[in-house]
């Protein structure tokens, strides 16, 4: 592995880390546009799930792996723009 691409997994692990901890609405900016992740608990099917939203495009997410690996940010995964993403918690900036 070289150093870029441990760059990248250090990045990928940190917003892992972000979204496992939050309690509700992540918000993010990449290229000028917003996007977040909503934690929303099913009590009919006793499971969480996660809302991904960028610029007009939804999908949901079952495990956090799946958030960080589905590419729901102009066909990217949040992993793949991991760099260039800035992500927010109300006010303040988290990541």
């Amino acid at each position: 592995m070289n150093k870029r691409d441990i760059k990248k997994a250090e990045r990928i692990e940190k917003i892992k880390q972000i979204i496992e901890q939050m309690i509700d609405l992540i918000d993010f900016k990449y290229d000028d546009r917003w996007g977040n992740i909503d934690k929303c608990y099913y009590p009919d099917e006793d499971k969480i799930k996660y809302l991904l939203y960028f610029d007009g495009y939804e999908v949901f997410a079952e495990h956090v792996d799946e958030v960080v690996n589905t590419p729901f940010v102009d066909g990217k995964s949040l992993g793949d723009v991991a760099k260039e993403i800035k992500m927010y918690h109300g006010q303040e900036r988290v990541y």
